[in-house]
This record gives structure tokens, C-alpha cells and sequence, in this order.
């Protein structure tokens, strides 16, 4: 397994990958956001010359934000050409995926809509990459509508890949979906990302929640996952990320 860090978009990129390296970090969960960490902002051949000087991988996250999901054609079409954009970035800079993220309905629109909406953003990508990285879609709660769809685009794109977020499977939802989740899509997961809350999207550190994480673990084993894992907790003191990947380790190693 191995275990990366988020960047903080707020700070500066190539201090970070410095600040990674000194905590061990296997890789760095690049997210391409502003104010500091925008596409137009990084040059990926810098990027990667940093990242081999601090010997840290990389993998491509894209901001939670691009409006796959909105009802406008135009702003779908713009999304499409971000997404090809940060598709090339990451693959200069060394990724070998890139995720997006499947957001609810807005306003009127459906599951179904939702559906036809996100077709568009990724029929229009895939005629124009290369398919050299894995496309990823990060779901982003564990309602119905999620799963609805992530069943259809998987069906409709075999090529595209599934990023679990734990803390996410945890939100619009009883109880925590993560089984639901690798049972559904464990041939397709390429990547996770680790975090507790307590049904709402705080990204806190691992056994702050109420997520089961020795559960966590024993489907991990069960479905045999040794990837990559993100611990994304939201923290300016960074302890709390080796705190939660140190007992995210115990907890696998004691199943």
C-alpha cells in the first residue's frame, strides 16, 4: 500500500512537495485548484522535476467544483476542455490517474439528466485523450442517485475507473456504504481517499468520526486492495495526516 497527501491549493506547490517528502508521504494527491494551485498557474515538467528530486509520486485530482453537472451545454463544453487539459498536465507531470467528481442534481434537473450531462463532459474527453492515465470519478455521498449513475456511466465508458472516498460513503446514509460501494465496483477502484466525519464532509482525522474503521479494514483485506491511499484530512497541523495513515496501518495489520 501506499499512502499520499493531499497539497493545500491555498499554498505554494513546490514547498509542499518539500514539506511531503520530509514526512515520508509515497506521493502527493495533487488537486489543481486555486488560489495558488490552478492549472494555469503550474508548469508540469517543473512539477515533475520537483517531484524526482524529492523522490514522491504523484496522482491527478481535480477541483470538486467543474460543473459537470450543470444545465448549460456551453458550460458542460468548457468543462470537457478543462478536463482534457488537466488529463495532459497530469500526464507530463507524471500521474498515472486522474479523478473528477460526480455531483448531486442542481435546480430541476434528475438522476437522469445527470446522467446525460456527465455522458457529454466524458464522450467529448475521450475523443481526445490518449487513455495513457486512468480517467477516476470520486463519488461524492452514498445516496441512490450516486449509485444510479456511477451504474450507468460505468456501463456506457468501460474505461473509466472508481475512486472511494470513505468519509464520503459515510454521508446521506445510515450507515457507512463502503461495502455497498466495493461490492458494486471493486474491479474498477483505482485509488481511495481516507477520512471520518460523523455524516457530514469534515475530512477529520481517522477514529475522530464515527466510521468503523476496523470494518474498513477487514474489506480491504476481503477484496484485496493494496493501492494507493489518500489520508485527506483538513488540517493546517499535518500530524493528524500521519496519525490517521499510522493507524490506518494498524488497523490493516491487525485484521
Amino acid at each position: 500500500m501506499k499512502y499520499g497527501i493531499m497539497n493545500n491549493p491555498a499554498n505554494d506547490l513546490y514547498k509542499e512537495i518539500k514539506t511531503f517528502s520530509e514526512m515520508d508521504a509515497d506521493f502527493i494527491d495533487l488537486t489543481l485548484e486555486p488560489p495558488k494551485a490552478s492549472l494555469e498557474q503550474l508548469d508540469p515538467k517543473t512539477v515533475k522535476n520537483q517531484l524526482k528530486k524529492y523522490n514522491i509520486g504523484i496522482t491527478g485530482h481535480t477541483a470538486w467544483f467543474l460543473p459537470f453537472q450543470n444545465g448549460i451545454k456551453e458550460v458542460r463544453d468548457a468543462t470537457a476542455d478543462y478536463l482534457i487539459k488537466c488529463y495532459y498536465f497530469f500526464q507530463e507531470a507524471g500521474s498515472k490517474n486522474v479523478n473528477f467528481h460526480l455531483m448531486p442534481a442542481e435546480g430541476f434537473f434528475n438522476k437522469e439528466d445527470l446522467v446525460k450531462f456527465y455522458s457529454q463532459v466524458l464522450n467529448e474527453t475521450y475523443k481526445k485523450i490518449d487513455n495513457n492515465l486512468n480517467l477516476m470519478i470520486e463519488h461524492t455521498s452514498a445516496s441512490q442517485e450516486q449509485f444510479f449513475i456511477l451504474d450507468k456511466l460505468f456501463k456506457k465508458f468501460p474505461k473509466l475507473k472508481f475512486h472511494l472516498d470513505i468519509g464520503h460513503a459515510n454521508i446521506g446514509t445510515k450507515e457507512n456504504a463502503t461495502e455497498k460501494f466495493l461490492k458494486k465496483y471493486h474491479k474498477k477502484l483505482e485509488h481511495v481517499h481516507i477520512s471520518d466525519n460523523r455524516g457530514e464532509d469534515d475530512h477529520l482525522p481517522v477514529g475522530v468520526g464515527n466510521i468503523n474503521w476496523n470494518k474498513i479494514a477487514k474489506l480491504f483485506k476481503k477484496y484485496k486492495y493494496d493501492n494507493t491511499i489518500t489520508p485527506e484530512i483538513f488540517s493546517n497541523d499535518r500530524s493528524y495526516w500521519k496519525i490517521s495513515r499510522d493507524k490506518f496501518k494498524n488497523y490493516l495489520k491487525n485484521v
